[in-house]
């Protein structure tokens, strides 16, 4: 079943709380293509020091209620890219992020 982006939108923020909890590695979660709809992309960033005990606070999911969860490895932060104005914004193809929450704005 295809996933529309204003129901995983709506969800994005809970999706987030779930992903940044279960893997410390996770830095950013946004919404992209997936299957024949939409779905969560989790980017881990690789080379962050974690303790060893804190690896993982539970079992990582690869779907949170129903949406399916891509996970893509850095060896990096994500970088903010500078605000611009809604009209001066490319256009967005499908196989890039559509919205993102990134671990420093929780």
């Amino acid at each position: 079943m295809a996933t529309e982006f204003s129901v995983a939108r709506s969800k994005v923020e809970n999706a987030a709380g779930v992903l940044f909890e279960t893997d410390p590695l996770v830095r950013s979660v946004g919404i992209g293509a997936a299957r024949d709809g939409f779905g969560y992309i989790a980017v881990r960033n690789t080379s962050a020091p974690v303790p060893l005990s804190g690896r993982s606070a539970g079992e990582i999911p690869h779907e949170i209620e129903g949406i399916p969860v891509q996970f893509v490895n850095s060896f990096d932060d994500p970088i903010l890219p500078p605000a611009m104005p809604i009209s001066t914004m490319p256009p967005i193809s499908p196989a890039r992020f559509r919205c993102c929450l990134h671990a420093a704005e929780r």
